[in-house]
């Protein structure tokens, strides 16, 4: 059985230099740096093993191909893909980002 995306844009692969995040979590600012793989207009996919969770906030560094110059934007972290399943074991490891007040 086939499951339809439920996401308001296209997502596009995204070959990207790494991108800069930094997230507050327990009251301490963690800074990494880690690749997009997917990005929409809504937000991004961050292949990431971090120590982040889904209702941190997050401000994200990149750059798009082309030259457009750093890109920086606010986000919050909708969901988290940390363990492996049968199911998904093809997919990486990350965070959804959705991008906020862009």
């Amino acid at each position: 059985m086939e499951s339809k995306d439920k996401r308001k844009a296209i997502r596009v692969p995204l070959l990207s230099e790494a991108c800069r995040f930094e997230a507050e979590v327990n009251g301490k600012i963690i800074e990494e740096t880690a690749e997009i793989t997917d990005i929409t207009a809504f937000g991004v996919f961050i292949k990431t093993i971090g120590n982040v969770k889904p209702r941190n906030y997050v401000n994200i560094s990149f750059r798009l191909p082309g030259d457009l110059g750093v890109i920086k934007v606010p986000g919050k972290i909708m969901w988290k893909r940390w363990a492996v399943s049968k199911k998904m074991r093809d997919l990486p490891l990350g965070i959804g980002v959705q991008f906020v007040d862009v």
